[in-house]
């Protein structure tokens, strides 16, 4: 079929010819136009989107794929698209992805229209209130009940069938807790308030990260071939996050009688814990695969195992292998369906909206009337200024493009690759290299200590800064020296401070040991792993507290002092006014503080690589230090992936915090 439609209909000249699917969409597109007249619309202006529609997004992709038909002389080689695109594998992948994009657009879309007609009424495009009709809810409970159930059924399922099946006992107790800690901190979170249920969640956690760390406690020492049983610590916090999040979803949306909409947001939470279950026994797999960690990701991660199990059949229809003679023939079948689903999409979007969002006029238009219509138009004010804001920023923006987003496209690229300068040429290896990070010892060490490292430090950065600030906020004499000094550790570059700690910390000269040594303290520091990365972690919260402080006292100048005057009439102590007057205000600038430096030190580097270069062993070696070690040894594609995941993390960090910032600014 897609032989049949990319054979050229009509050749003109050597350079254009007109394949049989234009003619196919060119029909297709005088239903659209059909449809526009039946509105009172221009059928020649719409059957004529409708048809560049898919012209142009079919034509740009073709620009993109390398011709399968193109010669190469004697001696030159291919260029890296051409043999990227030569692979089945990769072009396997690359129309499942297009598939995966459009079905999530698609699904976006249809949440979007649910969600709409989910109440028993809505707002019209003229913002008029209007009935919803029956048909339309029962479509968004349908909708809704179909994605909240989907991963319920599939956990029951994986539970049984480990149970009865399996006769595997040992999942019944671990489940259990999980739903037992994610019930209590939903009904914490619902009945109580204030500083109760500050108190109780606080109390829960604490309860249920000592239970963990008891559990480990007990296990026995493991071999070096399989874990102990034990797990990481914080791994009790996710059904405690669970619950939380389950029990603000049922507090905002079933007072306003909006069971639908409280579907949905159980349906995404459900569908994130299948994928956190993924996460769980995907990092999980070499450290603790004995543990009941282990078998909870096995249960929650049904979901994502059954998506992964519907792609087996995709890739029965398009396989990942084929033989030589047949792989020219499949480039340009590839091509052709890419081109083809891709302009039919743009194609079906305008057929949607012609079909359901163009209004329906009086009087019949026409293409000129259209024509002048269009010209006739004139821009506000606020657009104009828009338009000219577009215009002013453009060449910003297409500089950031080259030097950020195409380097970054080529990272991504390049993670899905094997790439050595010293042993061409390069391989599509699809998502090896990222397989090869859950058991990557090295990778899976410095993750760790730089989770440590960078919320250590933040909390200490921001609570020191916070004490500084209110330090150098009051008045007293040479109040203005003390806030220069205070700033003379952030204006030391990184890498002297480094180097000058270094050798502070040493264990034959250095004067921090001396002293230590003096009051009893004689472990060593450096070459100690956990003394080395107690000592990274306090030249770091020694170097940026004062920037933190900084900030802080910006904010702090900013509160009315009416406010502590007011308390301290009312007999509010320091620690009150600290609690109800100073963190509440301040609550906005302490969020961005965080934010900033929980992103900025998460890709930190000169600190530890000048300090202990990463030792002893891999100790204080943090995920970019690992960037920079496999860049040296010429692994390029390794060190993407590398970099791709800390992407990742940096991203999600970020937006956790604008959410953050924007529902503190939204409460204050």
């Amino acid at each position: 079929m897609i032989d049949w439609l990319d054979t050229s209909l009509i050749t003109l000249g050597s350079t254009l010819a007109i394949p049989r699917m234009w003619a196919v969409m060119a029909l297709l597109s005088a239903l659209v136009a059909w449809g526009a007249s039946r509105k009172r619309h221009s059928p020649a202006l719409w059957g004529l989107v409708s048809f560049g529609a898919f012209v142009l997004a079919s034509e740009f992709v073709r620009s993109f794929i390398p011709n399968a038909r193109q010669e190469f002389a004697r001696g030159e080689k291919p260029s890296a698209a051409y043999v990227l695109w030569s692979d089945p594998a990769f072009r396997s992948d690359v129309m499942l992805l297009v598939l995966i994009l459009a079905l999530l657009a698609l699904a976006i879309r249809l949440v979007v229209v649910l969600r709409r007609y989910s109440g028993p009424t809505y707002l019209s495009a003229s913002e008029e209130t209007v009935a919803t009709r029956l048909a339309y809810w029962r479509a968004s409970a349908i909708g809704s009940a179909l994605v909240l159930c989907l991963p319920l059924i599939l956990w029951m399922w994986a539970a049984l069938w480990l149970v009865f099946v399996a006769d595997y006992d040992d999942i019944v107790l671990p489940a259990l807790g999980f739903v037992a800690l994610a019930t209590m901190a939903g009904v914490l979170w619902t009945w109580l308030e204030g500083g109760w249920r500050t108190a109780a969640l606080l109390t829960l956690i604490a309860a249920a990260l000592l239970g963990q760390w008891r559990f480990n406690v007990t296990r026995p020492p493991a071999s070096m071939f399989e874990s102990s049983g034990a797990v990481p610590v914080f791994l009790p916090l996710i059904p405690i996050i669970l619950g939380l999040l389950i029990a603000a979803a049922v507090r905002r949306s079933w007072p306003q009688r909006q069971p639908v909409t409280l579907a949905w947001q159980l349906g995404l939470l459900a569908w994130g814990m299948a994928l956190v279950g993924w996460l769980v026994k995907f990092m999980g797999y070499y450290d603790y695969q004995n543990s009941y960690a282990f078998d909870l990701g096995a249960v929650l991660e049904a979901p994502v195992r059954w998506l992964a199990a519907l792609s087996e059949y995709y890739y029965r229809l398009i396989p990942r292998t084929a033989a030589t003679e047949d792989n020219f023939v499949q480039m340009a079948r590839m091509e052709a369906g890419l081109a083809f689903l891709v302009g039919g999409i743009a194609w079906l979007a305008v057929a949607v909206h012609v079909v359901w969002q163009l209004p329906r006029r009086a009087v019949q238009g026409s293409l000129r009337g259209e024509v002048i219509q269009l010209s006739r138009v004139r821009l506000s004010l606020q657009q104009r200024r828009y338009v000219l804001a577009f215009v002013l920023i453009l060449p910003a923006l297409a500089l950031r493009t080259f030097t950020t987003f195409y380097p970054f496209l080529q990272t991504i690229i390049l993670s899905v690759q094997k790439y050595n300068p010293a042993f061409p040429p390069r391989r599509y290896v699809a998502l090896t290299n990222f397989e090869r990070l859950s058991t990557d010892l090295v990778v899976r060490e410095s993750l760790e200590f730089t989770i440590l490292f960078v919320i250590v430090s933040t909390f200490f950065q921001v609570l020191l800064g916070l004490i500084i600030a209110h330090l150098l906020n009051a008045n007293f004499r040479l109040r203005g020296l003390a806030r220069t000094i205070s700033l003379i550790p952030w204006a030391i570059p990184m890498v002297v401070a480094a180097i000058g700690f270094r050798w502070m910390f040493d264990d034959q000269f250095g004067m921090i040991p001396d002293l230590l040594r003096r009051i009893g303290y004689t472990e060593k520091w450096l070459v100690n792993p956990e003394n080395a990365r107690v000592a990274v972690t306090f030249v770091n919260i020694w170097k940026s507290t004062p920037f933190a402080a900084l900030l802080l006292l910006a904010g702090l100048q900013g509160i009315s002092q009416e406010l502590y005057e007011a308390a301290k009439v009312d007999g509010a102590n320091w620690c009150k006014n600290m609690r109800f007057i100073t963190v509440p205000m301040l609550l906005p600038i302490i969020v961005t503080i965080s934010m900033f430096l929980l992103v900025w030190q998460l890709a930190v580097f000169d600190l530890p690589f000048a300090m202990t270069g990463g030792g002893p062993g891999f100790a204080t070696t943090v995920v970019a230090q690992k960037v920079y070690y496999e860049i040296n040894s010429l692994n390029f594609s390794y060190a993407a992936a590398i970099s791709i995941a800390l992407v990742i993390v940096v991203t999600l960090v970020g937006g956790l915090g604008i959410f953050t910032l924007r529902r503190v600014e939204v409460s204050a």
